[in-house]
């Protein structure tokens, strides 16, 4: 994920151990890292082994301040979790919030969006709320219906009035429905912003115009690798290109939008939507025809 900033990419590893592979219980190498986008030189921040066994629970993300990383700490299946703060050297790590959700910053920095998931009785239940932190309080904006149903992949319109987040069902450890919802703090308005048959497992806005990136999952493909692509879809003018890169997981803006990093398998490309789409990015900001 992209600093806001600009200066740097952070990234999370996990390195599960065979035969005894259980993501649940966490893993016994896991690290956190930034990449120096100038240098491209990369930078360890936290680690943790079998010796010193500490999760830390995707995902991260920034602190506004560009100059700490937020992170879970704890087991995913510890509903006890809080979240923590390191600066970038890994020498000042402290507990931030009595929170178990993933935070995600709005825009401003003046509000906080926490995606919390609870172990029910064996029932996995997502939580979305909006934290304000100058008054503290905290709202409710969405929890999922019952077993199956996830709420995933949250982010901000960059003026910080709208949240953008999947909605979906999962049965047999498929995902069988998924929509992208953007919800106006506002009004309360629920808006679907895509209507078409495919799956969504991922949506990222961009923090300077109406483009969104999108994890898209298409099922008809017979090529598994070919499933997984990172869409780039214009909201207001309604179209999409797609990016020529296999298997995508994960994909986050560049603070100016004229960029991303994509995660896909185990690598990690940077697309320049300046060089990819051409002039009329650079001028405009629209991807269409």
């Amino acid at each position: 994920i992209w600093s806001p900033n600009g200066k740097y990419i952070a990234g999370i590893v996990q390195k599960y151990g065979y035969p005894d592979f259980c993501f649940l219980c966490g893993s016994p190498h896991a690290e956190v890292f930034i990449i120096d986008v100038a240098k491209m030189e990369k930078q360890i921040i936290l680690e943790s082994n079998s010796d010193h066994p500490v999760n830390f629970d995707p995902p991260i993300s920034w602190f506004p301040d560009s100059e700490h990383l937020s992170f879970m700490r704890g087991q995913y299946i510890d509903n006890n979790r809080k979240i923590w703060l390191t600066d970038l050297a890994g020498k000042d790590i402290h507990k931030f919030m009595n929170e178990v959700g993933d935070p995600v910053w709005s825009p401003d920095g003046s509000k906080v969006a926490l995606l919390e998931k609870r172990n029910d009785s064996g029932n996995w239940m997502s939580f979305l709320y909006v934290l304000d932190l100058s008054t503290q309080e905290k709202r409710l904006i969405r929890e999922s219906e019952g077993a199956g149903f996830f709420i995933d992949s949250v982010s901000w319109t960059p003026d910080g009035k709208n949240l953008i987040y999947i909605y979906g069902l999962t049965q047999d450890y498929d995902v069988v429905q998924a929509k992208i919802l953007l919800f106006n703090l506002e009004s309360g308005d629920l808006l679907q912003i895509m209507n078409d048959s495919y799956e969504y497992l991922g949506a990222e806005y961009s923090p300077v115009n109406s483009l969104i990136a999108l994890q898209r999952f298409d099922k008809s493909q017979p090529d598994f690798d070919h499933r997984y692509m990172t869409v780039i879809w214009d909201f207001v003018n309604k179209c999409e290109i797609v990016l020529p890169i296999l298997s995508t997981s994960k994909s986050s803006w560049s603070p100016n939008g004229q960029k991303l990093v994509i995660t896909a398998g185990g690598d990690a490309y940077i697309v320049d939507l300046t060089k990819f789409v051409g002039d009329k990015f650079v001028q405009t900001g629209s991807i269409c025809p």
